[in-house]
Order: structure tokens, then sequence, then C-alpha cells
């Protein structure tokens, strides 16, 4: 059967990130994220197509600025365009990359300090690239399932927002902020429509 030039491709992975500050520390952080995405293929023998979706990504972990100790949270909703390849390696085995660049909005930013707590530190869009390779089994047709290995890293940096002020000493907010190196690993699944 003909299949459609189109699928989906779910992923889920977790790993870790590096927060690159402007007059702060730099810190580490847990990653957990989830991209949807609908794939086109513009060739006919489905190697090559472009991607574009959502994804969604949670940050957490704990770090240290001029305050002092915090524990920082932060949800991410990201919009990729991605080039996608599919090679296929055997009747039942595919490799699976995509690589692009994203943008990307702060949904959640929260830093957890012994005397407070600091919301919507940062704000606004950033851009970025990222890079995935996953290998699929083909469990039927149009079904396969495998793994993910996935990196991303911010070209540009969110804003602080000027209107938040230190908990501790009324100091005025770090500087600018991006994430350099996001690592993940995880579960990608293909849907041919």
């Amino acid at each position: 059967a003909k299949n459609s030039k189109f699928s989906l491709v779910p992923y889920a992975g977790i790993g870790f990130a590096k927060i690159e500050n402007e007059n702060e520390p730099n810190y580490n952080l847990n990653v957990n994220q989830g991209t949807l995405l609908i794939n086109y293929a513009f060739s006919d023998a489905d190697e090559f197509g472009l991607a574009t979706g959502i994804g969604f990504t949670e940050l957490s972990g704990n770090a240290f600025n001029a305050d002092g100790s915090f524990y920082h949270e932060r949800n991410q909703l990201r919009i990729p365009l991605l080039l996608t390849i599919n090679y296929p390696i055997s009747d039942s085995f595919q490799v699976f990359t995509n690589f692009g660049a994203y943008a990307q909005t702060i949904l959640k930013d929260e830093y957890q300090f012994a005397t407070g707590i600091l919301e919507d530190v940062y704000e606004g869009w950033n851009f970025g690239m990222q890079f995935s390779i996953g290998l699929l089994f083909d469990f039927t047709e149009n079904w396969s399932l495998g793994l993910q290995v996935d990196a991303q890293s911010d070209l540009s940096k969110f804003d602080a927002n000027r209107n938040v002020t230190s908990v501790v000493n009324n100091t005025s907010t770090p500087g600018e902020q991006k994430i350099e190196g996001l690592s993940a690993i995880g579960i990608i699944a293909r849907l041919r429509l």
C-alpha cells in the first residue's frame, strides 16, 4: 500500500542541561522533555523530509548565585523546524535523524530560595539549534518504535524581567541567560499516516 507522505513522530526523553548566565555562576539542571512532530517526506523513497511541531521541556535542579542556594524549576515551549533523514539499515530497522532550528519561550520560571520564591525571572523568546538521531524498529508497515539521542543549544539569550528584584537583598536581576548543551536520551515512535 502506498503510504501518505505524512507521519507523526512523538518522542520523550530525560537528560541534563547547562544554564549559562551572564553575571552569575553557571549551573546544571535535569531535563524532562516531550515533542510531537509532523513530518512531511518530500522524496518518494521517504529519505528526506521537513518536520515541525511542538515541544515541551521541564528543567529542574539545585544551584546557587549571589543571593544564595536555590531550587530552579522552568517549563519551556519549543517550536522546531527540522530537516529529517530516514535511512533504512535493514528490512525492519531504520535510522531517523533530524536537525534544524527552534524558537522557544518560557511558560513558568521559579527560583525557590530559603527566604522566598522568585517567579518569572526570565521572559520572551529565544532561538537555537537541535540535532537528534534515533534507531527505530518497524513493528508494522506504518508503526515504528525506538531509542533517540537529542542535543540542543540556544543561540540567543533570554532577557531578564526587569520588574523582578532579589528576594534576599533587593539587588537587580541577573543578566541574560541561555541553555548551552542540553542532552537527552529517550523513546521515539513513528506513525505513518
